[in-house]
């Protein structure tokens, strides 16, 4: 899918449960966001490179199947990219589960629209880059790449 408005904040939404897609692009969709979705990893690397110089924050969940690894490098290697992982599991057991990507926030599942609206608003707002040394938690995942999680 090309990009059609380059004025327009893209999101993309990554989650391999359609209800979850669905309801986060309604949302963001409704409150003026371009949403980009995905169910799986490859999917969402192959819009990231498509329309990626428009990707403004990723909300990705956390058990994402597919190449997450690829998806991760990507998205780690785009700073003004903010990536909002989000799982059913707290955010402590992700954190000692390990995440291949550079976290700027954790979104908790069951989440309201308030809770999305208000993530979402916190990274647009953030500078680049997306993670300052001052205030972030880093954790390394199973294969020994840095992750870090914004704590601002």
């Amino acid at each position: 899918m090309a990009f059609e408005h380059p004025g327009i904040p893209a999101v993309l939404v990554a989650d391999d449960e359609p209800i979850i897609t669905e309801l986060l692009g309604a949302i963001l969709s409704r409150e003026g966001y371009m949403v980009l979705p995905a169910p799986n990893a490859d999917e969402a690397l192959a819009t990231g490179r498509t329309d990626g110089e428009h990707l403004s924050v990723a909300l990705l969940d956390y058990s994402l199947p597919g190449e997450t690894g690829k998806l991760a490098a990507y998205l780690n290697g785009r700073p003004e990219v903010r990536i909002i992982l989000m799982s059913g599991y707290t955010e402590s057991v992700v954190r000692d589960r390990k995440a291949p990507y550079s976290v700027y926030e954790f979104l908790q599942k069951p989440f309201t629209r308030n809770m999305v609206m208000a993530v979402i608003g916190k990274a647009l707002a953030a500078s680049v880059p997306a993670v300052s040394p001052r205030s972030v938690d880093h954790f390394q995942d199973g294969a020994g790449a840095q992750v870090s999680k914004h704590q601002g």
